[in-house]
């Protein structure tokens, strides 16, 4: 993987707990999380669709991060599309 070949610090499959109303109503996993800064959400679909976006600023809520990537590798050109959560 590039990350690792450039000797950038990452995590994949990083299990989150999702809370509603202060209780744990289950359990999502990140694929990946660059130096601790940036969510990657990586799909393999159609097209990235408003739903995708929505999850990967949910993870970034759950992370108390700021900065998200969605990636689709399944259209003619791999598609990025950033998520930004002040």
């Amino acid at each position: 993987m590039e990350l690792a070949k450039n000797n950038i610090p990452y995590e994949r499959q990083i299990p989150i707990r999702i809370y509603y109303d202060g209780s744990i109503i289950g359990i999502h996993r990140v694929d990946i999380i660059v130096a601790k800064k940036v969510v990657i959400e990586l799909k393999a679909v159609k097209q990235i669709q408003n739903i995708h976006l929505y999850i990967c600023s949910s993870y970034l809520k759950a992370c108390d991060l700021h900065v998200g990537l969605v990636i689709n590798f399944a259209e003619f050109k791999t598609q990025v599309r950033r998520i930004y959560r002040r």
